[in-house]
């Protein structure tokens, strides 16, 4: 089985409800069971302006290719601005959350191995022991609310956040542990 397709974005103009989970996030998923796929899953996704998603984990690697705006990216603590060419991998454990504090949709393209298990699919146990595992050697998270206040980042920190976009404007892609924005983003 092949299969061949094109993305059309406008499933992004209509993003999921807000929740404590998420704010202004779009994902449509392009590969997976449905297309035939048995281990991968590939999807796009959309965050809009001051969006959010919280930190969470997952029970597979994904791996993230931006490829319009600037996504946020939170890392154990770290916060990495990310721009069009930037790519990143979500480690099988590792906490992470997204964050969209500029003027613009940020898009992306994602790939998930294994396959994403939805909420009525039975986990197998490796999964699980694999995740315990993992989680035991990951930070928990702080609280909740880790990068909602990315979308407050321009009224809260706005100094901050302008210098971390010059930063990035400079090509510079260090991770920005320790500044003030940081610390904003991931504070309660």
């Amino acid at each position: 089985m092949h299969f061949v397709g094109h993305v059309d974005w406008s499933f992004a103009d209509d993003p999921m409800p807000a929740s404590d989970r998420s704010q202004g996030l779009a994902r449509k998923v392009l590969v997976g069971p449905e297309q035939g796929a048995v281990h991968t899953e590939l999807a796009v996704g959309a965050l809009h302006p001051g969006g959010w998603l919280q930190r969470h984990v997952h029970s597979y690697e994904e791996a993230l290719y931006v490829l319009d705006g600037e996504l946020l990216l939170e890392h154990d603590g770290r916060v990495h601005r990310l721009v069009p060419g930037d790519y990143a991998l979500n480690a099988l454990g590792m906490w992470h959350g997204l964050g969209n504090d500029s003027d613009v949709q940020a898009r992306w393209l994602s790939v998930n191995t294994p396959q994403r298990l939805g909420p009525t699919l039975e986990i197998r146990p490796v999964h699980i022991e694999q995740l315990l595992e993992a989680i035991e050697l990951q930070r928990q998270p702080a609280s909740h609310d880790t990068l909602r206040s990315a979308g407050a980042c321009s009224a809260r920190v706005s100094r901050s956040c302008r210098r971390a976009r010059a930063k990035s404007d400079s090509r510079a892609r260090t991770p920005t542990p320790n500044t003030s924005a940081a610390s904003a983003l991931l504070s309660p």
